[in-house]
């Protein structure tokens, strides 16, 4: 058994493996793995559209 089969494991849910839980951010009861949080991270902010309201 390696050390790693005994740290903490979470289910990401934007890549739907098993992944370990160190850098692993939670959303409510969800996780994202350190993996795609660092893509997420990566990725340009969503463009909002301009507010119409005068």
């Amino acid at each position: 058994m390696r050390l790693q089969d005994l740290a903490k494991q979470i289910d990401c849910i934007r890549c739907d493996q098993k992944k370990p839980a160190a850098g692993a951010r939670r959303f409510h009861a969800c996780h994202v793995c350190a993996d795609c949080t660092q893509k997420l991270d990566q990725m340009p902010p969503p463009h909002r559209k301009a507010s119409t309201a005068r």
